[in-house]
């Protein structure tokens, strides 16, 4: 069974489990996904999806989403990007 968060819960505005504390500096997954990722849907799907896996390890991710759901989202997306480029 894979760990499932345990208290985030969205409600579709903007969540807590999208702020990253990187060096003391606080920035949201959204600015890295306009910036890095040049605002691409399918790039910025993977970061989210990545960043909601690995606070479901940590007891923070999103309610109700299991780490095996953030990882089908993840290849899902990925797969996407696969067609797209390669």
């Amino acid at each position: 069974m894979t760990p499932v968060s345990k208290g985030i819960v969205s409600d579709g505005s903007s969540s807590s489990y999208y702020t990253l504390e990187i060096n003391g500096d606080f920035i949201e997954t959204e600015q890295i996904i306009e910036q890095v990722f040049g605002n691409d849907f399918d790039f910025g799907n993977v970061f989210k999806s990545l960043i909601r896996a690995y606070g479901t390890t940590q007891g923070k991710g999103k309610l109700g989403n299991d780490l095996a759901y953030e990882l089908n989202k993840i290849e899902y997306s990925i797969n996407k990007l696969r067609t797209r480029y390669v």
